[in-house]
């Protein structure tokens, strides 16, 4: 009996510090790759700078969509939100909330992979998978800054999965059958993701909704009114609630329009494979490729070994319909983050097959800090080579510091581009407009509501932000009728700088 007691123990010291491992792993890294993190002066992504941005407006009364133009979901905002206001307004609570989200997604990684692998076997397929996703070289990798709805919607699909196939693989008696509670919070987790980015919910489409086709085929009819009546009870558990609060509030009309309808078109279209596709990072090119290699390879061993059943096919089948159905159209690097718990089947083999050639479980452990240790250092060491904002505040910072002083209360508007960075920390005033910023592909009557801002001289600031290349007079495409445009509704060209990535030369243009 204590000698069961002791085993129960040990396992659960295990389980404790293999958890800590990670969760301490995933706040060093985002301490370094966050733009909200205490280490930088103001955020430095663009994506990020927008959903601050409308944080922001929410805390002085303005609602998303309504007032403030966004193509994300509205537990985007909220999440963001809550963060920053435990911290008393201040960005390092969306860093920290961010953070412990990050680690809940590789926690359960590691529980999934729990299932099948020793504790440090877990540990070290999990270290291999954060490791791959986040070194980068000359641009970000899939994990990014940490920060995007889809690093939110990677935890809510990991313990999606945990639930998935915990409930499958040890149901009673190999009945198959997941328990009702377990659908339930996954129904709350499906309906998160769909207030968060709906395209996702292709996952839940496919892995759930083929649990329920097999329990038709097995004519379980029971089980399969129960299930899916539970399912559905824990989507509407989050959907319904967030749905009565925007048309009580008058903004439902507007979510329809931005969140479905704008997405609709926005993600319209073949994006071409992510090898091909130029919005992914050579970085997010290469992680892809060695986690698919990774899947493939775990594929051939698993045939090998004659280890692949009917169960597991199927599962992998689903994974590849699901992958190419979310890259269809034109994806960004970040956005594969929400697979990794499908190449979680490769880093598993992979940690697998280093456990089978040391021959003992007590390496595995310190292999697994040593490797988290090194891809970190690497993280780090190219955060200060090639830093996401210069070391040193430049004259332009300066420059636009200076005016938000003079100017606290001024307004600004993003003309026909994406926001910039600095302006949230310079310029306290905040956007003007509801279409304070103009994203990719926007639509003809997006940019003409923003002509009319500035003909009507609301912004007291304008930003306009251009690819750097330039013709024979020196001013890239459009400027120089963005100027004159400008000037003729009483702005003036205060400064102008290249974005501290390179990507554009940027115009800040103030009212007379």
């Amino acid at each position: 009996m204590s000698g069961n007691v002791i085993g129960k123990d040990e396992v659960r010291k295990s389980e404790i510090i293999n958890i800590s491992v990670i969760t301490l792993a995933v706040f060093i890294l985002t301490f370094f790759i966050c733009p909200f993190s205490p280490l930088y002066r103001y955020i430095f992504s663009y994506d990020e700078v927008c959903y601050k941005m409308i944080v922001k407006g929410m805390t002085k009364g303005s609602l998303p969509y309504k007032d403030l133009f966004d193509h994300k979901g509205p537990l985007t905002y909220v999440i963001l939100f809550i963060g920053y206001i435990l911290a008393g307004k201040h960005d390092i609570g969306i860093w920290i909330l961010s953070a412990v989200i990050d680690s809940l997604g590789f926690v359960f990684l590691y529980k999934i992979s729990g299932l099948k692998l020793t504790k440090e076997g877990a540990l070290l397929s999990t270290v291999l998978l954060m490791g791959i996703s986040s070194v980068f070289v000359t641009d970000v990798n899939i994990f990014a800054s940490g920060a995007k709805p889809d690093n939110f919607i990677f935890a809510a699909l990991c313990i999606s999965g945990y639930l998935f196939l915990k409930g499958t693989m040890f149901s009673k008696k190999g009945t198959y059958i997941i328990p009702l509670r377990s659908l339930y919070i996954i129904g709350v987790l499906c309906g998160l993701v769909f207030m968060i980015k709906l395209n996702v919910c292709f996952f839940y489409l496919a892995f759930v909704g083929c649990y329920f086709l097999w329990l038709i085929i097995k004519k379980k009819s029971a089980p399969f009114f129960k299930s899916s009546g539970i399912f559905l009870a824990g989507i509407a558990t989050i959907t319904l609630p967030v749905l009565t609060v925007m048309e009580i509030n008058g903004s439902f009309g507007a979510f329809v329009d931005d969140y479905i309808s704008f997405n609709l078109s926005y993600g319209s279209g073949f994006g071409g494979i992510y090898l091909m596709s130029g919005s992914v990072s050579v970085a997010g090119k290469i992680s892809i490729t060695v986690f698919l290699i990774l899947c493939v390879l775990a594929l051939l061993k698993d045939v090998m070994r004659n280890r692949i059943g009917y169960q597991k096919i199927v599962m992998f089948i689903l994974g590849i319909i699901t992958f190419l159905a979310l890259t269809y159209s034109v994806t960004n690097t970040y956005v594969y983050v929400i697979f990794l718990i499908l190449f979680l089947y490769g880093t598993n083999t992979a940690s697998e097959s280093i456990t089978e050639i040391l021959s003992s479980k007590k390496i595995v452990f310190p292999l697994s800090v040593i490797l988290a240790a090194l891809f970190l250092a690497s993280v780090i060491a190219v955060s200060f080579i090639n830093p996401f904002i210069p070391f040193e505040k430049q004259d332009y910072e300066t420059k636009i510091e200076e005016y938000g002083k003079a100017h606290p209360d001024a307004r600004y508007l993003f003309l026909g581009a994406l926001t910039q960075p600095i302006y949230d920390a310079a310029l306290p005033g905040g956007p003007s407009g509801r279409m304070f910023y103009a994203p990719n592909k926007f639509r003809s009557e997006m940019f003409d509501e923003q002509l009319q801002y500035v003909k009507n001289q609301v912004p007291d600031v304008v930003v306009f932000a251009f690819l750097p290349e330039t013709g024979e007079d020196g001013l890239a495409e459009g400027e120089d009728a963005v100027n004159t445009f400008l000037m003729n509704n009483n702005y003036t060209l205060y400064v102008k700088y290249p974005s501290p990535d390179g990507n554009y030369l940027v115009n800040m243009y103030v009212r007379n």
